[in-house]
């Protein structure tokens, strides 16, 4: 599996995103995507899946243009989680996972809603959960997902910390099964945790991608966000990435 963008730049609405990113993913490897509000997060994705035109550049998958495999080629390839959606069309639960899981079987059911902490919901209906179960439901449906690379837009949002820990642990545990990861995250423990490459999107047409061991730096990502940045080691002895708030006025 690897998902690869070229020179790739992305405009909407008439405003230039970003432009000639060249990023690389492979099997068993996670790129989190960070920036300010409107830098071209979710766009990078779209580009990403085919489901956005580039205004440069080309995205190819397994060595072939995105756009040359057929939609449904490409959702065996490709799983996209992004925002909820209002339109639930009256569905509970166990139905939403069966839409995604068609025939998994009833273990791999089970161990999605056990994953997500959903089990005893499977009759609620969607539109009564709360934001936070609603989010938990699609990572859910997710999961049951084949696709070898997986397209994540803020997954944790809308997660209390106890869920957002157990995903960002089930991601770790997929990487380490060979999935392909592209991830847009704000948290920067969270980025941290997860990530092999990072793409910095600043908001201004400008966009980096390499190493998180390279990026991931208090320089940088103070940069990225135009706000203080510290760093602490762990108990490991691992530094670790937060704002300073005191000083972010």
């Amino acid at each position: 599996m690897e998902l690869t963008a070229t020179d790739l730049g992305v405009q909407r609405d008439g405003r230039r995103l970003f432009s000639g990113l060249s990023l690389q993913v492979r099997a068993g490897e996670i790129c989190v995507v960070l920036g300010p509000n409107g830098a071209g997060k979710s766009g990078l994705l779209l580009a990403l899946a085919g489901w956005l035109a580039p205004s440069s550049g080309r995205v190819h998958l397994d060595g072939r243009p995105v756009l040359d495999w057929s939609p449904a080629a490409r959702a065996r390839r490709l799983a996209w989680q992004g925002g909820t959606s209002t339109a639930d069309f009256g569905l509970r639960v166990h139905e939403r996972l069966a839409l995604a899981g068609g025939r998994r079987g009833p273990e791999r059911h089970r161990r999605a809603l056990a994953t997500l902490e959903l089990e005893g919901m499977e009759e609620r209906r969607l539109e009564a959960l709360s934001a936070g179960e609603r989010q938990r439901v699609e990572l859910a449906a997710l999961s049951l997902r084949e696709a070898p690379c997986w397209l994540l837009d803020e997954p944790t949002t809308h997660l209390d910390l106890r869920h957002q820990v157990r995903w960002i642990g089930q991601l770790r545990r997929e990487r380490r099964a060979g999935r392909a990861m592209v991830v847009v995250l704000h948290d920067l423990p969270q980025a941290q945790a997860l990530a092999d490459y990072a793409v910095l999107l600043r908001g201004d047409g400008h966009c980096r991608w390499g190493p998180a061991r390279d990026l991931l730096c208090t320089t940088t990502v103070s940069a990225l966000y135009r706000t203080p940045i510290a760093s602490h080691r762990d108990e490991s002895g691992t530094a670790r990435l937060a704002p300073r708030y005191e000083e972010s006025q």
